[in-house]
């Protein structure tokens, strides 16, 4: 499952806010102040008084019940949880939940005199980074409790940017570097040296409408950061202008230079709107051009490029864009209102803040390739740079990503910390998502730079699209489907879509969310190489797919799962999930395990599919994942008398066959349960055998009906149609008193121990009224008309 974090953070009055479970808070006790990761008065520019030393509340009860992460009054128990023993002096040692260190022979509360409650060391505590982390993974200690981190208060972080504890990580020094990371109505100090840099400000901070220009707020001068007119370049004037009145030109926004003030607020952009006010910043040659479409007031950008008009097609060029005076309207697109290359934008980050979180329906983005090649965005110097991409890329409504002109390749950068994660696209609002250009030679891919990063895309949307993508080397899930809050994600992928290498799943989907994979001739879907499940469901969640095995499968099959590690697909539901539909899957040459496993109680259908070539486990196996007990098999459909499965799970002995069987039922028989698997194909020995087909057929089994020699079927089972006479090929009868199966739940191989307590006889008299008195609860009807094992 994925660890990702979009982050929107902003001081407003009180504080920040980040993900991580604490966002800004600084200690992870009960009595702390949530937003103590931002100073308080950050928006006056000056710092607050909130966050008093320890980032404490301002009335923190100071008794041991205040700390929540310390288990308060038990700091001094050293005789409990260190097990009574002499405890090394400074090392590792656990009160309850709580990290602390050993002192004096036994386990105490770090930095504080056992039992006091008392607070926190400043910064990175050396007791604890020695005892729990090392010299680039310092700890600090907040309220005795040894914590990962480099800071508990604002005051811990000397370096700028990251002048923020916990922006984006708990007790994580942080900060951020652009307005988009900030809630509406702050901005981001980006001004170099500023006592805030990197800190969300109030928009406000960096414009005052006096007639001299100057600034007062956050103590600087108003035209410092950009050292003049924020418009210079048009040959504009330097006076103040509060955006308000025709004719003037606009100030530089002082503690962000790429913003303008426009009426007394610091926006985005280099001129103030409407036009007839912000044309005089930008000169003779230029025109004061909206920057989202239909906005009329706040910033707007200098540029001699026309605007976006009609269907909202967005250029973005890495190589030859321009995110300063681009708008997005771009030659390379046959547009016939283009005016050239450099009025694409230059990332996807500032095509997207352009569009906004309203953009109309049918919203594109188009990545543009004019190099010749495979294109790498971030694309030469902005790689790692600050004019790089910012991610995860958050899609928001009505937006689609997709490329042109050649091959694109985007590469999601690693975590920033040893304890962080990264994750490429966002699909957050509905009706968005990437549909790539289609075309062999323009290829669009999600890199995670062989496991540098983190996940390719986490999907939050009630509607979204992936098609004609590559998803490939993260090194957990290659995409995420989850719930937002209490919604529902619902995820389509159609054609062209590859998912491989993935250090986890290729598809995840949890929650109630639902995936639906739509295979078509004109490019397969391949989920490949991944390292757990290529297809894994979970929780109430369900997953539909569509393909086809085609002629001469696996290579002709429209939808192919191939040497995933744990298997193809794995679907553990519980009670309540959709049904989960598979039809035409292509399922094989899973690395360790099965082409299907199903956990009993999931309520799945599977129908046409080909699960063959699985070398180290079954076709299908219905089983308990590890730590699970279920043992209901109801709502498992492999096919039914009047609705035949068609899947073909077992081939004849040379063939593609599965190491164990074609279909294995490996659950405690506790209940008299029959498989719904009716008119399925199998190996038979030496030619298929169609159990939907006419006639009389024996399937293969092994000794004692287990799960192994290429066997038709097995598990703990017992002979289908139950109590036939012959027992077909099964290791004759227990003779067990009981009435149950000596040999239940075991493997084939087991059949030395099968007679435990039987007579002697084992396999004796196998044609007389074989099993008599035995009545094995499990059996797999694969179609009683004409198969039987």
């Amino acid at each position: 499952m994925r660890s990702y974090c979009v982050v929107l953070v902003a001081a407003v009055a009180a504080g920040a806010l980040g993900c991580g479970g604490g966002g800004a808070s600084a200690g992870g006790g009960a009595g702390e102040d949530a937003s103590v990761g931002v100073d308080a008065s950050v928006g006056a520019g000056v710092d607050a008084s909130a966050d008093a030393g320890a980032g404490a509340d301002s009335s923190a009860d100071s008794s041991a019940d205040a700390d929540a992460g310390a288990s308060a009054d038990s700091g001094v128990d050293s005789a409990g949880d260190d097990g009574g023993g002499a405890c090394p002096e400074g090392t590792a040692c656990s009160l309850g939940a709580v990290a602390g260190i050993c002192s004096d022979g036994g386990c105490a509360q770090c930095d504080t005199q056992a039992g006091t409650g008392a607070g926190s060391s400043a910064g990175p505590d050396t007791a604890c980074t020695a005892a729990y982390g090392s010299g680039t993974a310092p700890y600090v200690c907040t309220f005795g409790a040894c914590l990962a981190g480099n800071c508990n208060t604002n005051a811990d972080c000397t370096e700028t940017p990251n002048t923020t504890c916990g922006f984006v990580v708990p007790h994580v020094c942080g900060g951020c570097s652009s307005d988009s990371e900030c809630y509406v109505g702050t901005i981001c100090d980006t001004k170099v040296g500023d006592s805030l840099q990197g800190v969300c400000v109030a928009a406000t901070a960096g414009c005052v409408q006096e007639s001299a220009g100057a600034d007062a707020s956050a103590g600087a001068d108003a035209s410092a950061s950009a050292g003049a007119d924020a418009s210079a370049s048009a040959g504009a004037d330097s006076g103040a202008d509060s955006g308000a009145g025709a004719g003037v030109s606009a100030v530089a926004c002082s503690v962000n230079a790429v913003d303008v003030c426009c009426g007394g607020v610091c926006v985005p952009g280099d001129c103030c709107l409407p036009p007839s006010s912000g044309n005089a910043s930008c000169g003779t040659m230029a025109s004061c051009v909206a920057e989202q479409p239909g906005e009329t007031a706040g910033g707007g950008i200098c540029t001699s490029c026309l605007p976006v008009t009609g269907a909202p097609i967005y250029y973005v060029d890495p190589v030859y864009g321009n995110d300063a005076t681009g708008t997005g309207n771009n030659a390379g697109g046959g547009d016939s209102s283009a005016s050239a290359p450099s009025c694409a934008f230059r990332t996807i980050t500032r095509a997207l803040q352009v569009i906004g979180s309203t953009a109309p329906t049918g919203t594109v983005i188009d990545v543009v390739n004019d190099v010749g090649g495979t294109l790498v965005v971030p694309y030469g110097a902005d790689a790692g740079g600050a004019g790089a991409e910012t991610f995860p890329i958050v899609l928001p409504a009505n937006v689609t990503l997709t490329n042109s002109g050649g091959p694109v390749t985007i590469e999601v950068p690693g975590a920033a910390t040893r304890r962080g994660s990264t994750t490429g696209f966002v699909f957050a609002g509905a009706a968005c998502g990437i549909d790539g250009s289609g075309s062999a030679t323009e290829a669009l891919t999600i890199d995670g730079q062989g496991g540098t990063a983190t996940s390719g895309v986490a999907v939050e949307s009630s509607s979204s699209i992936l098609s004609n993508v590559a998803i490939t080397n993260f090194a957990g899930d290659g995409i995420d489907v989850e719930n937002s809050g209490q919604t529902a994600s619902v995820l389509t992928i159609d054609a062209g879509v590859q998912v491989t290498g993935n250090g986890k799943d290729g598809i995840s989907v949890t929650g109630t969310s639902r995936v639906s994979i739509a295979g078509g001739a004109s490019a397969q879907i391949l989920v490949s190489g991944n390292g757990a499940y290529g297809v894994e469901v979970s929780g109430t969640a369900s997953v539909s797919i569509v393909g086809s095995p085609g002629a001469s499968p696996p290579t002709s099959a429209t939808v192919l799962l191939t040497d995933n590690h744990t298997a193809g697909i794995g679907i553990a539901t519980t009670a309540g999930a959709v049904q989960s539909v598979l039809t035409g899957v292509v399922s094989t040459a899973s690395s360790n395990g099965d082409g299907l496993d199903i956990a009993p109680g999931s309520n799945v259908k599977v129908r046409g599919g080909w699960f063959l070539g699985n070398s180290s486990g079954d076709g299908i196996a219905i089983q308990n994942p590890k730590g699970l007990t279920a043992t209901s098999i109801a709502t498992i459909d492999l096919g039914t008398d009047t609705d035949p499965g068609d899947n073909t799970v077992q081939a004849p002995t040379g063939g593609a066959v599965n190491k164990g069987a074609g279909i294995c039922l490996q659950i405690a028989a506790d209940s008299d349960q029959e498989l719904a698997a009716s008119g399925n194909t199998f190996g038979g020995t030496t030619t298929a055998i169609d159990c939907a087909s006419a006639g009389t057929y024996a399937l293969h089994v092994a000794n004692g009906l287990g799960c192994t020699g290429h066997a038709d079927v097995g598990g703990n089972i017992g002979p289908f149609p139950e109590g036939a006479s012959a027992d077909a090929g099964a290791s004759a009868d227990s003779g067990a008193s009981a009435g149950a199966d000596a040999s239940a739940g075991a493997d084939a191989g087991a059949g030395a121990s099968a007679d435990s307590g039987a007579s002697a006889d084992s396999g004796a008299d196998a044609g007389a009224s074989a099993d008599a008195g035995v009545d094995l609860a499990n059996t797999i009807n694969v179609g009683a008309a004409h198969c039987s094992y």
